[in-house]
């Protein structure tokens, strides 16, 4: 059973052919079976046209290519003047270059290339445009960063349209930045907007939003008193975790994880936590001070619908590789996948933070050793201006809302004044009690 199933991954040169049961997609394994050709390069003998069958809007074009194989299917270079293309008159013309140029009426039909008696053919439906969607949806951007985005048209049958990114029509309103003839946005204000790309009369849109950074502290371990330790096949007696004052990367303290794995199966050393993360984060962090073990560091969170998310910290291979030093690792939500239990689930914020866990299947990496944490954090988006009049001052005093919202132990606000003078902000707590103060010269009006 080659094609697989289950975990098994059949893969022909270099292209994954099976749809593995791993939710993303081919996994890491210890052991495979590699059959190579040897068969020796022989004269062209098939034509493989791409691609096979495609779906275009009527009256316009499309360019094909053409690959050319021996009696064994090794490749076999082919002189593009050698070939002849033609196309059933009912769906238009083809060049010597193999460029097609359909009819405006929806049909179906076959394309042709021939080099001598050698022939292929490829299947064309000319048909009408129902819909365009655009990806990523939403898009959240830094200023100066760059997005490509992808455009999919289908038919009125849900049939994925070919239509090149240059022959849409890009647009971005809401003046966040600039998109050119490719589909390529440049964000260059900070704002939100909406990028649509149309083609003859459809139109497909994403709303962006451009801001600057924003970062909350989940955890900076002053206390080890969010974490406890389980496991499956480790030393759980020799394992602790304890905070550190002398290796940090912040003050006062770094967490500091001792751990001893065991031999006779796949080893899980979990560091259990929950820890609500509110609002809609598009990236966590966290400084790891490694030993060079080479262990997978993993995390796990659940979703506002109680969905587990896995997120790999580090790659299982060669997972943490780095020694006596610290290393950020910063990991975007988008790269979360729903765990075995649901896998289609969709991540629903906001989140709750479950776990960090080192994973380790070889026996011959079970060992003792120390890992050091420090500034778990997530990473916002803040996309709120600030209204200003037509000289650029702002028109009036204003305490925008803070952001994020809800918070952790953080959060961020922002204040306009028209004027400069003492500012003094009281913070209150629920039951009316005092918190905080801020007081505070203002030079300059903004």
């Amino acid at each position: 059973n080659l094609d697989g199933g289950g975990s098994t991954t059949m893969v022909v040169r270099n292209k994954v052919m099976n749809r593995p049961s791993d939710t993303g997609g081919e996994r890491t394994v210890a052991n495979s079976l590699l059959l190579i050709s040897t068969a020796p390069t022989g004269p062209l003998n098939h034509l493989r046209i791409s691609p096979k069958k495609i779906y275009l809007p009527a009256g316009n074009s499309y360019h094909y290519t053409v690959t050319g194989f021996d009696q064994y299917y090794n490749s076999v270079s082919v002189n593009s003047d050698s070939l002849t293309w033609t196309c059933d008159s009912t769906l238009g013309s083809i060049d010597s270059t193999g460029k097609f140029q359909s009819d405006t009426v929806k049909t179906m039909g076959y394309i042709y290339v021939n080099c001598g008696e050698i022939r292929d053919t490829a299947q064309v439906f000319l048909t009408g445009l129902a819909e365009i969607t655009l990806k990523p949806n939403p898009i959240i951007l830094k200023i100066g960063e760059q997005q490509t985005i992808t455009a999919e048209a289908k038919d009125n049958y849900g049939n994925i349209v070919q239509i090149p990114a240059s022959n849409y029509t890009w647009e971005v309103t809401g003046n966040v930045g600039t998109i050119n003839s490719t589909g390529v946005f440049t964000a260059t204000t900070m704002g939100e907007g909406v990028i649509s790309a149309t083609f003859e009369e459809v139109t497909g849109t994403t709303p962006v939003s451009v801001g600057a950074a924003a970062t909350v502290m989940v955890d900076d371990f002053t206390t080890v008193a969010n974490w406890s330790i389980t496991g499956t096949k480790v030393n759980l007696a020799q394992c602790k975790i304890t905070v550190s004052d002398s290796i940090k990367i912040s003050e006062p303290s770094s967490g500091r994880l001792d751990y001893s794995l065991a031999t006779g199966g796949t080893t899980n050393l979990n560091l259990n936590c929950t820890i609500p993360i509110s609002g809609t984060p598009d990236a966590i962090s966290i400084q790891i001070y490694g030993d060079g073990k080479g262990h997978w560091l993993r995390g796990e969170f659940i979703d506002k619908q109680g969905e587990k998310f896995l997120m790999d910290l580090t790659p299982a291979t060669p997972g943490i590789d780095w020694t006596d030093c610290w290393q950020k690792l910063e990991i975007p939500f988008s790269a979360a996948i729903p765990s075995w239990a649901n896998p289609t689930a969709v991540l629903d914020y906001p989140v709750t933070w479950k776990r960090i866990y080192l994973a380790e299947t070889d026996d011959a990496k079970k060992d003792v050793g120390t890992l050091y944490f420090d500034d778990f954090s997530v990473h916002f988006i803040e996309t709120k201006t600030v209204p200003e009049s037509k000289n650029g001052v702002a028109g009036k005093f204003r305490l925008e809302g803070n952001y994020p919202n809800p918070f952790n132990n953080q959060t961020n606000f922002r204040i306009c004044a028209d004027r400069s003078g003492d500012l003094k902000v009281t913070f209150y707590d629920l039951s009316g009690k005092e918190v905080d103060r801020i007081d505070q010269f203002i030079e300059t009006s903004g």
